[in-house]
C-alpha cells in the first residue's frame, strides 16, 4: 500500500515537472533571444548568447517607446485607482456587513460573483463590444 502511494506520488511529481518544463520553454526562448542579435536568434534560437551577448535590443526598446514616461503614467494611474478602490470599497463593505436586508445580500453576492469570474473570460466580449462601437484605435 505504501509503495503504491509512493510510486503514484513520484509519477505525479514527474508529470508536474514535465508540465513545468513545457511551460518554461517559451519564457526561456524569449529571455535568451533578447540578448542576441536578430541573425543569431534565427540561426540558433535556444542557445545561450555566449559569443555575442548584447543589450542593444533593450536600449532600442527604451528609446523608441519612451519607456520611463509610460512607466510613470502607469504608476500614477495605478496609485490613484488603488486609493479610490480602497476608499470606496471599504465604505461599501462596511455598509454591506452591518446591514442585513435583501439589497445588501444581493450586493454581497453580486460582488462575490464578480470576484469569482476571471477577467480573462470577459476579454473577448469586451473586444467585440469595442469593435462594434468603433472604439478601437481611436
Amino acid at each position: 500500500m505504501v509503495k503504491k502511494r509512493k510510486v503514484k506520488s513520484i509519477l505525479g511529481e514527474a508529470a508536474m515537472l514535465g508540465v513545468c518544463v513545457i511551460f518554461f520553454i517559451p519564457f526561456y526562448y524569449l529571455l535568451v533571444n533578447t540578448f542576441k542579435p536578430a541573425r543569431e536568434a534565427t540561426v540558433s534560437p535556444l542557445s545561450l548568447p555566449i559569443q555575442s551577448f548584447t543589450l542593444d535590443l533593450y536600449k532600442e526598446a527604451l528609446h523608441t517607446i519612451n519607456f520611463w514616461s509610460s512607466f510613470g503614467n502607469s504608476i500614477l494611474i495605478t496609485e490613484v485607482s488603488v486609493v479610490i478602490i480602497i476608499s470606496i470599497g471599504s465604505m461599501a463593505s462596511y455598509a454591506i456587513s452591518r446591514r442585513k436586508n435583501r439589497l445588501t445580500q444581493f450586493l454581497f453576492f453580486y460582488f462575490l460573483v464578480g470576484f469569482m469570474v476571471p477577467v480573462q473570460t470577459t476579454l473577448i466580449p469586451l473586444f467585440n463590444l469595442m469593435s462594434s462601437l468603433k472604439l478601437q484605435n481611436s
